[in-house]
């Protein structure tokens, strides 16, 4: 009887462990959402075409734009402008100045141009960003 019990119990633990397992599929965590972003170069040059990624809700457009043109191969350099923060100087060796004084790397969100530089635009989900090439700030 006693072993009769024992191999119940074990049988009854084993079983609740499996139950708490959950399923081993793979979720993206809670605070994960989707955004989009495009690089646009001079005369309308696609250098990098619309490209969805998952990051961190959040999180700046500068460091998405690091992240996306570094998996995509694509260099972007960065200075610090005092006051404002950090300022795309170029893509791919396409850089401010090279096309006037007035040329350089703008960014727009869903079509719009943020108050904020890319490295103050905290995303929230479904927002899509592009990165253009002006000559005429």
């Amino acid at each position: 009887m006693k072993k009769f019990l024992s191999a119940t119990l074990a049988l009854f633990l084993v079983i609740s462990l499996v139950g708490c397992g959950g399923n081993n599929q793979q979720t993206t965590p809670s605070n994960q959402i989707e955004v989009s972003i495009s690089i646009i170069g001079l005369d309308g040059q696609t250098i990098l075409p619309n490209t969805k990624t998952n990051v961190n809700e959040g999180e700046n457009a500068l460091a998405i734009l690091k992240n996306v043109a570094a998996q995509n191969n694509i260099e972007v350099s960065v200075d610090e402008m005092s006051g404002f923060g950090e300022y795309v100087t170029g893509i791919n060796g396409l850089n401010s100045g090279d096309n006037g004084q007035m040329s350089g790397w703008i960014y727009k969100v869903n079509d719009q141009s943020p108050n904020v530089g890319m490295g103050e635009y905290k995303v929230t989900g479904g927002e899509n960003i592009a990165v253009e090439y002006t000559t005429s700030f």
